[in-house]
């Protein structure tokens, strides 16, 4: 999804343990060294575009090396675990920005273009622009709300707007109002402990007790959210581990109220899928006999969803809420009434990798619903499968989908490898065109496209949470 943030797999001042985190320092462990990226004057390859959307090889000093598989007598090397590729469908060129044994991993393009690599072995960033040039190097975690500084030493301390508060860094309210933080406390109950959830108004300097019964799991991570509404009159967050004091608590700012939403095991079913409307103050949550249900809590109101199953989740527009057990079920997020039902699953991101509106209709990029790669729904397309196309990621006007193919080219060190070439459709003319090939991997590659729809940042392996 795309798809409010994790916490930094090397901080743990929000997320003591995080399944990601988990899943990169297993990667970190088996890995060896980290390699630099070629920015020198050494002329290297970079791919380009033909007209007939083949691949070939040009020499270029300003552009990185390319990712294209050479057919050889040779042995094949062992390709490198780990790549990060920005490929520019202008120009047709496809440029590395890292390459090597370590994990590294990007989340989205910025509002000016650029594009922000973390490397988990040396804990660092490097921003790079939409030309694929290193602008600056950082060795703070670059997704953290940048409108809150912690200020190092020992004591828990923050900068918002320069002002300087004496807690550290939490959630902000989109309007910058409010502030989340939490501090630990000791619990008989509970041999992880517990923690205070306390939200700090920016303006007065106030601090609000929200509730002092939240309990870690110890040593998991399953804390819901914490999600603002996007007016940034509500907050939801509570713990959603498996147990009777799994509870997730909605919070009014504009009366300082806290209730709970749910608790058990429908709190360990929320927590899991919590997602607010991107285009109200609404958020999905289980109901009665497995539904899904649309809660909008400025109007007390709860819209049951009768065809939509539990687990739910908006579209990027807020226009939809959809699931996916059994077969993709689709209702209108104003009515509750079902407009579409596809066989297949859709992936449960917030973001328009699976379901988007276009022109007040659904769309959707649909694998396994019996086509040997995904379906395409749109408006303008019916049912259009796309053979061994994986990892399918909607342009921002959905007018395009971007996805990995797997091809012919097998590994010779690693025979469960193969070749991936990254291949955008256009949903006019259903004309394909390839803009990158001989990704390695035996995972499907991560798209993410620019927000002009310009440019394509390609990660192998993809990464599980994003």
């Amino acid at each position: 999804m795309e798809p409010a943030g994790d916490a930094p797999p090397h901080r743990t001042r929000v997320r003591p343990v995080t399944r990601l985190g988990v899943a990169l320092a297993l990667l970190v462990l088996a890995t060896l060294t980290l390699a630099a990226c070629d920015d020198g004057g050494t002329p290297v390859q970079s791919a380009t575009v033909t007209a007939e959307g083949t691949v070939t090889a040009t020499s270029s000093p300003a552009a990185a090396a390319t990712i294209v598989a050479t057919p050889t007598d040779e042995p094949t090397p062992a390709a490198p675990q780990v790549g990060l590729l920005l490929v520019d469908l202008v120009s047709g060129q496809a440029h590395t920005l890292y390459e090597g044994d370590e994990y590294a991993l990007t989340r989205r393009f910025e509002a000016d273009g650029s594009l922000w690599v973390w490397h988990v072995a040396t804990q660092s960033a490097t921003r790079f622009s939409p030309r694929a040039e290193p602008l600056e190097e950082s060795d703070d975690w670059p997704w953290d709300d940048q409108r809150c500084r912690n200020v190092p030493g020992g004591e828990a301390t923050s900068v918002v707007g320069g002002e300087t508060f004496p807690v550290a860094c939490g959630p902000l309210s989109p309007d910058g109002r409010w502030m989340m933080f939490t501090r630990d406390i000791e619990s008989a109950n509970v041999p992880a402990g517990g923690y205070e959830t306390w939200l700090l108004d920016i303006e007065t300097r106030v601090e609000h007790l929200l509730t002092d019964l939240t309990r870690h799991c110890g040593g998991c991570d399953y804390r819901a959210g914490p999600a603002w509404s996007p007016s940034g009159r509500f907050l939801l967050f509570g713990e959603t581990y498996a147990g009777p004091d799994s509870t997730v608590y909605l919070t009014d700012t504009a009366t300082l109220d806290t209730r709970i939403v749910a608790q058990g095991p429908s709190a360990n079913n929320l927590g899991e899928h919590l997602t607010w409307s991107s285009s109200e103050d609404a958020f999905a949550r289980p109901g009665e006999g497995g539904i899904a249900v649309i809660a909008r809590p400025a109007l007390s109101e709860a819209l049951p969803l009768n065809d939509v199953p539990w687990p739910a989740r908006f579209d990027e527009t807020g226009q939809f809420v959809y699931s996916v057990r059994d077969r993709t079920t689709v209702a209108d997020a104003a009515t509750g009434a079902t407009v579409a039902l596809w066989t297949g699953t859709v992936q449960l991101w917030p973001s328009p990798r699976g379901m988007t509106a276009v022109d007040g209709k659904p769309a959707a990029l649909v694998e396994d619903g019996g086509c040997a790669g995904t379906t395409v729904y749109h408006p303008d397309i019916e049912g259009l499968c796309i053979e061994g196309a994986r990892g399918a990621a909607w342009s921002p006007d959905a007018a395009a989908v971007a996805f990995a193919r797997p091809t012919e080219q097998v590994s010779v060190v690693r025979e469960w490898e193969r070749d991936w070439e990254v291949v955008v459709l256009d949903i006019a003319t259903q004309r394909e065109q390839i803009v990158a090939s001989g990704l390695r991997r035996w995972t499907v590659p991560y798209i993410v496209w620019n927000d002009a729809g310009t440019q394509l940042v390609v990660l192998w392996p993809a990464p599980e949470l994003l």
